[in-house]
């Protein structure tokens, strides 16, 4: 990458060596590896902060998260703290914050994390027990035809497993409707399961695997940082510098001799030898109608669910139930609006005073998308009646600290969502000069888009090459 340098009076050069388009954690962490690597970069991200859905809200004495919660420690993710310097900002949730709840008929129950534990939950029916018990003697799938995530434990154990653990998990992870979410995207560890075992129960009963699990369930592995997480998207955009600039939202891709022209909206257009769409399908779709039609209408047929985080601040005394893990998640069976609610206080201690709980409540998603029409009261007054079936809280009235809303939240990966994306990267082997980075191609944790950024700026400019 050899072009000369140009500057202008808006920071901006006229020729760039890579443009990403979007400034959530995907876009910011490719354009660090790229500037690492000598490569002239520029993110340009639309709206006024970045870090996508990782935003944190400071109000008086409470830190407030929107999007992930916690984030699951992973190779890349440490590699990368490291190397931002932001270890000793980490903050590692105590061992009772690996216990997590389902709500069932008025009370909280604790998720098994065995099949043992399982089969002597009550949680489960005894017809229910003895389907999984059954579960070896079910052969697995002769062909090899994507199946929805309900579908698949059904026909393993039976519909009753699928509302008792599958929606409300499913709903906790993807915000997502199971009758349609695609286990071969969502799920493809247990697939695999059945396929190489011929059996989910058989596979978690080899040794390694339960050693894993066992493992897993004596302490959290979640962190999070001191202050909120967004430390990680700020840590992320203070290192780019001048190369983000928000507010800068690009209307037109042009493809020009060798280069990308950018057309952003009230600036410059930009040339770029490359360009990144690192932004929800809907916005990558209609930059790529004119160059990629194809590409273009099945990221726009892309399906995501909207989805409200409610930071609700409680005096410790007005809860009625123990708190000694992460939270709890509910199914729609059950009564309750709110997806789920996340004990913040149990995790991090530094998220609000003494004496008092910081919870977050969780509407909406794929099966509930009109909860993010509702207004912060109505939303406050669903979720306090929910707080108050399912833990008991006392007749006060809660504070809340922080709304997020999130019409995007996360994309949904339905039946059929693998091979739509196969679609989109062949129709895009005639563009080499245009990559995709986003959640809507291999998953919404923060490893796993840390994890893709890594490999599309590898793709781009390998680390043994200079600029």
């Amino acid at each position: 990458m050899s072009a000369p340098h140009s500057p202008r009076h808006d920071g901006l050069e006229r020729t760039i060596d890579v443009a990403v388009i979007g400034g959530g954690i995907s876009g910011l962490t490719c354009a660090f590896r790229l500037q690492q690597r000598g490569a002239r970069v520029a993110v340009f991200e639309a709206s006024e902060y970045g870090g996508g859905c990782i935003k944190t809200v400071r109000s008086g004495a409470y830190v407030a998260d929107g999007g992930p919660q916690t984030l699951q420690p992973s190779p890349v993710l440490s590699e990368l703290l490291r190397e931002l310097q932001l270890e000793a900002a980490l903050l590692r949730p105590p061992p009772q914050a690996a216990k997590a709840y389902l709500f069932r008929t008025g009370r909280l129950l604790e998720v098994p994390l065995s099949v043992e534990a399982l089969l002597q939950s009550p949680l489960l029916s005894a017809d229910a027990k003895l389907a999984v018990r059954k579960e070896p003697e079910v052969p697995p799938r002769s062909d090899d035809a994507d199946e929805s995530v309900s579908d698949f434990f059904a026909r393993r154990t039976c519909p009753e497993i699928v509302d008792a653990l599958v929606d409300p998990i499913v709903s906790g992870i993807y915000a997502g409707d199971p009758r349609r979410l695609s286990m071969r995207t969502a799920f493809p560890a247990l697939l695999r399961m059945e396929r190489e075992h011929g059996s989910v129960v058989r596979a978690l009963a080899q040794p390694e695997v339960a050693e894993a699990m066992k493992s897993r369930s004596r302490s959290s592995p979640a962190v999070g940082f001191a202050g909120g997480n967004d430390a990680l998207p700020r840590a992320l955009t203070g290192r780019l510098g001048e190369a983000v600039h928000l507010c800068a939202r690009v209307v037109r891709l042009e493809r020009t001799s060798g280069d990308v022209r950018l057309h952003i909206d009230g600036k410059d257009a930009v040339a770029a030898h490359c360009v990144v769409l690192a932004c929800p399908a809907p916005a990558a779709a209609q930059l790529l109608r004119p160059l990629a039609a194809k590409a273009a209408q099945v990221l726009a047929a892309v399906e995501y669910a909207p989805v409200v985080q409610l930071a609700l601040a409680y005096p410790r005394a007005a809860i009625g139930v123990p708190m000694d893990g992460f939270g709890f998640l509910a199914g729609a069976q059950w009564g309750l609006r709110t997806l789920g609610v996340v004990w913040n206080s149990v995790i991090y201690a530094d998220r609000c005073p003494a004496g008092v709980t910081l919870l977050t409540a969780v509407l909406g998603g794929a099966t509930d998308p009109d909860a993010i029409e509702l207004s912060d009261a109505q939303l406050v007054r669903l979720a306090h009646a929910d707080l108050r079936e399912a833990m008991h809280v006392s007749d006060v009235e809660p504070q809340l600290a922080a709304c997020f809303r999130w019409p995007q939240s996360i994309p949904q990966y339905n039946i059929g969502h693998e091979a739509r994306m196969q679609r989109v990267k062949a129709a895009l082997a005639a563009l080499p000069e245009i990559k995709l980075c986003a959640n809507y191609l291999c998953g919404p944790a923060v490893s796993q888009r840390i994890g893709q950024a890594n490999d599309v700026a590898e793709s781009i400019l390998p680390a043994a090459t200079t600029a």
